[in-house]
């Protein structure tokens, strides 16, 4: 079940708008890239920039709330298909699940966060007609990441879902 997760995940964000630098984009989404020259950074910290984004947007939601940071999955190689099939290294993916009052409306608090990130985010629209409320947004400067944020569905609980992919990181030996 593990890797038809994470495989669903990255047909959604992989395919259409990947989070390795290298990866080709879509013409009308920019992405800036490194200089040849500067070194990958770590998967550490790459996997650090990930959690933090994940903590920033958990800190957006207002109380009550539950957060529930999900096992880490096996980190996907920057050569893989999913990811553009370029560079070196891995990407890191974060996912959480924030439990919230059962009378929050769920799809005004998916469309409160973009604007809520800052700068260098940018809100992409990935063509599927979802019947649950959906936002996918991307960090287009240093550092590379993509979120996507929805509605936790097939529960009994009220909530949203987090998972957001790192650019490459590369391992030390």
């Amino acid at each position: 079940m593990r890797m038809r997760e994470r495989g669903c995940a990255f047909v959604l964000f992989g395919l259409l708008a990947c989070a390795a630098p290298a990866c080709a984009m879509p013409p009308s989404l920019p992405r800036a890239s490194p200089s040849p020259s500067d070194p990958p950074p770590s998967f550490d910290q790459v996997r650090q920039e990930i959690d933090s984004l994940i903590t920033r947007v958990a800190d957006l939601i207002p109380e009550p709330k539950e957060v529930v940071i999900l096992a880490d999955g096996d980190p996907l190689s920057c050569s893989d298909p999913l990811v553009g099939g370029h560079g070196k290294g891995s990407v890191y993916t974060g996912r959480a699940k924030i439990y919230v009052d059962p009378a929050t409306d769920i799809s005004e608090l998916v469309n409160s966060i973009p604007p809520r990130l800052g700068e260098g985010w940018v809100v992409v629209d990935l063509g599927l007609d979802l019947n649950y409320p959906e936002t996918y947004v991307q960090h287009r400067t240093t550092p590379w990441m993509d979120l996507s944020v929805d509605k936790i569905l097939h529960s009994d609980r009220t909530g949203i879902s987090l998972s957001a992919i790192s650019r490459c990181g590369v391992r030390d030996r």
